[in-house]
């Protein structure tokens, strides 16, 4: 992993953050879905108050993010992206091993959730190297899957 990668959990959502967070997801889930009520649900996810970002930069360029909101002692992932050029480069293990951790040390979280479109293999993939555990509690068998990370388990 090249050193030039920096993850920070941002204290401020300013509007660049969010407006950079939504075109890169609508670009990397176009294949998924286009259409402008899935722009529109996005842009209200994003723009949502409890929302908090989790940003990889390159050389000071923002190259990924992860979203997630608090709930209870849950904290759900709402989307994680990478830009195109640093795929595969392991930008999102960075970003989800810093949820794991910066979670874990506070205690009073119990899992990471989050949902994949159950079409979306790569992802799926990528969730299962990374220790997270289909919830089958969870039925939603039309679109989604739901996968769960226990942050009482050590990584």
């Amino acid at each position: 992993m090249n050193n030039n990668y920096k993850i920070i959990k941002e204290n401020k959502n300013t509007r660049d953050i969010k407006k950079w967070a939504l075109n890169l997801t609508i670009e990397n889930m176009k294949q998924y879905n286009s259409t402008s009520l899935y722009k529109y649900t996005k842009n209200k996810s994003i723009s949502n108050k409890k929302s908090e970002f989790i940003i990889c930069y390159f050389l000071n360029k923002k190259v990924g993010f992860c979203m997630i909101r608090k709930e209870n002692r849950l904290i759900f992932i709402y989307e994680i992206h990478v830009t195109f050029e640093h795929r595969s480069k392991g930008v999102g293990t960075l970003l989800l091993d810093f949820c794991k951790k910066y979670y874990l040390n506070q205690k009073k979280y119990e899992n990471l959730v989050l949902f994949v479109l159950k079409n979306n293999y790569k992802a799926i993939s990528f969730y299962e190297k990374s220790n997270f555990l289909i919830d089958k509690s969870y039925d939603d068998s039309i679109l989604h899957y739901c996968y769960k990370f226990n942050l009482n388990n050590k990584f």
